[in-house]
């Protein structure tokens, strides 16, 4: 995968089937794409562009872990959206902290199954909450395989803020819990300083 986008990666379950020369262009290509231009996505501005491996997390099962993306506003932990990788596609769903699912619809189809109360939620929100600190926002994600939690990324970028929620008034519920206090004030001293 790339270190400096999302959405990157090649996913490797057997080493034989691979196809070396398709894979080295790929990931030739990823290293021409400035993410934060495309984007517009400041942080990714200039930041250096490298390939890296990881181990696939997964359930002792087999499957693959669940990834909880906990969405943090000052300090507190307020949504949950977590991912679920099946044989028949990615899905969401949408919680709030205390587990009420939230009829939310994103990008992935809904898990219609319904997804059970993580056991390490409780750690989950805490490590979130204390990661985010005082920051008016910040998404830290988790990968949970049943017997350890991961942190994935931690980001101010949640789907490039681009993804369109349904039904409508969501996106209204997630933006009323992001107040900024002096955000032109904020902003200009950031451009000022040469720290945007």
């Amino acid at each position: 995968k790339s270190s400096h986008a999302s959405g990157h990666c090649i996913l490797v379950r057997d080493l034989s089937s691979l196809d070396y020369e398709q894979m080295t262009e790929q990931a030739r290509a990823w290293l021409t794409v400035d993410w934060g231009e495309k984007t517009s996505e400041p942080a990714y501005l200039d930041l250096p562009r490298r390939l890296m491996i990881e181990r696939l997390i997964g359930k002792p099962d087999g499957t693959w872990a669940i990834e909880h993306r906990v969405f943090v506003f000052h300090g507190k932990a307020k949504l949950i959206a977590s991912m679920i990788v099946t044989n028949e596609g990615v899905f969401s769903l949408f919680h709030t902290p205390d587990w009420q699912r939230l009829y939310w619809k994103g990008t992935n189809a809904p898990y219609e199954c319904g997804l059970p109360k993580p056991e390490r939620l409780p750690e989950i929100i805490a490590i979130a909450e204390a990661l985010a600190g005082t920051d008016d926002h910040l998404r830290v994600d988790f990968y949970d395989d049943a017997a350890r939690i991961y942190i994935g990324e931690i980001t101010v970028y949640s789907w490039s803020g681009l993804l369109k929620l349904s039904p409508r008034t969501a996106d209204a519920q997630l933006g009323a819990f992001w107040t900024l206090d002096q955000a032109f004030q904020k902003a200009l001293a950031k451009v000022a300083f040469g720290e945007w």
